[in-house]
């Protein structure tokens, strides 16, 4: 029964992603957005299922930071991903990289998006937004505990109040800052596994509420970047390949999901 339920959530989640995907891969090029046909929602689902389990064998706490450049995790990690083809991989980095959209767009948003969106929903407001990342902002714990792993979502109200400002919330606090510090909290987040990902966009609108999400999984997660890049430049060098066309090739469209 337990696994049935596994099984059930897992399907859950990757059709979440389907819908997600057309608006982030043509994000800007609007015109082309279009439904995925059965064989590339076929293709998007196995991605995640391997993205899942990479998370699952590689991103936890057996794993520290000290350790991710030991020859010995350096090569169980490539192992495991020359049981896939330079197709499979082309299908599940596509995929990453759609992940990495919804983390800094989303689920931990840069000072400047956080500025844009707040100017796109007050126009008339001249306010100037106070940002600093190096203050710890205390998370809204109840509203976190009550709906941590629960099946309920999140009321549209937090994720209202993320732009508002208020004597008791300032929007520039939901910023995770910009340029490099931004990146390396991106890398971090990418760590967490799909289904992971899926929970926080839906039900962690306020910065303090991943804070606490990531907090709870232990202290290796912190500053701590996923090692599935790395693993798979590695991967693809072996093979003889040019890693820079690899990914050029997922951009264009000539290799991945689409």
């Amino acid at each position: 029964m337990a696994l049935l339920k596994q099984l059930i959530e897992l399907g859950s989640v990757a059709k979440k992603w389907e819908e997600i995907y057309p608006s982030k891969k043509w994000k800007h090029n609007y015109e082309d957005r279009r439904l995925l046909t059965s064989t590339e929602r076929f293709c998007l689902r196995r991605a995640v299922y391997r993205l899942w389990l990479y998370s699952r064998a590689f991103h936890n706490a057996r794993y520290p930071r000290t350790s991710r450049n030991h020859r010995h995790n350096i090569l169980e990690r490539a192992e495991l991903l020359h049981n896939w083809s330079t197709v499979d991989l082309a299908e599940m980095e596509d995929m990453r990289e759609i992940m990495r959209d919804v983390i800094q767009n989303h689920i931990c948003p840069s000072n400047g998006t956080i500025q844009r969106k707040f100017h796109k929903r007050f126009p008339e407001s001249g306010q100037q937004l106070l940002f600093n990342i190096h203050l710890n902002y205390p998370p809204p714990s109840s509203a976190f505990q009550a709906h941590f792993h629960s099946a309920h979502q999140i009321s549209a109200n937090l994720h209202t109040l993320k732009y508002q400002s208020t004597r008791c919330h300032e929007p520039g606090s939901e910023g995770w800052g910009d340029d490099i510090p931004h990146y390396y909290v991106v890398e971090d987040m990418l760590k967490l596994d799909p289904g992971q990902l899926i929970w926080l966009k839906e039900n962690a609108p306020l910065k303090g509420m991943v804070e606490a999400f990531t907090k709870s999984l232990g202290e290796w997660f912190d500053n701590n970047g996923s090692t599935f890049g790395q693993t798979l430049d590695s991967v693809i060098v072996e093979r003889g390949l040019d890693i820079e066309e690899f990914r050029e090739e997922i951009r264009d469209e000539e290799a991945g999901i689409v």
